[in-house]
């Protein structure tokens, strides 16, 4: 979870992220997801998935952790992720938001 302190336009959204399968927006394989709240946690987004790579392809995306840069809003992520070698391995992955 993180929340933005930044003093930007989302200032004081909560962000949380997980890894989830089989559920919309992920696939068959885990999948890092994330949702975030405006209000104070009263109601939250739909899903939306983080990880870039082809839906299903049995790779996972594990692990996720995410924080917003309280210079300029910016929400990051980064994961597990084993799109690029065998399953019982993985690499660390970034993804950023800056909107």
């Amino acid at each position: 979870m993180a929340v933005d302190r930044s003093g930007g336009p989302n200032n004081g959204t909560i962000y949380i992220t997980w890894a989830q399968r089989g559920v919309a927006p992920a696939g068959s394989d885990p999948d890092v997801v994330f949702v975030k709240s405006t209000n104070g946690g009263t109601n939250w987004t739909t899903p939306v998935r983080v990880n870039d790579d082809a839906m299903s392809n049995g790779k996972d995306q594990i692990l996720p952790w995410c924080t917003v840069d309280q210079a300029n809003g910016q929400l990051l992520f980064v994961f597990y992720d084993s799109r690029n070698v065998t399953n019982n391995q993985a690499e660390v992955f970034m993804a950023r938001s800056v909107n």
